[in-house]
């Protein structure tokens, strides 16, 4: 018996799920930029970091940076340059240089529009 194509592509046999994809490792080190004149300190910057490790406790020693935001992100408007220029920036202070980033726009205990970058060095 001989199996063609369309008897493989058409066999009723169960498709193979995807593998799931490894959890990503917590960040490295957490920048806050926070909209607004009022520079969050370390506590600020903290809370809105738990989330991203496990049972949500930072670990001592975590290096983090709070920023001032004066001049907001509009919609699509360079946030994504503006947030690798800060990513650039304190990289380097936090000794995570080199770091690759990701962020992500929240509300901060206060209210107040943060966003979230996470830094991680290459594994």
């Amino acid at each position: 018996m001989t199996v063609g194509f369309f008897d493989r592509l058409f066999s009723g046999r169960p498709a193979q799920p995807p593998a799931p994809p490894e959890p990503e490792p917590p960040p490295d080190a957490v920048i806050v930029l926070r909209e607004g004149m009022t520079l969050p300190d370390d506590d600020y910057v903290r809370q809105l970091a738990a989330p991203l490790f496990p049972e949500g406790k930072v670990p001592e020693g975590l290096p983090v940076a709070g920023v001032a935001q004066p001049r907001w992100f509009k919609p699509g408007e360079f946030t994504d340059t503006g947030v690798a220029d800060a990513a650039a920036a304190y990289s380097r202070k936090l000794g995570v240089e080199g770091a690759s980033h990701r962020h992500k726009q929240l509300a901060g205990p206060d209210g107040a529009r943060v966003m979230r970058i996470e830094l991680r060095r290459s594994r």
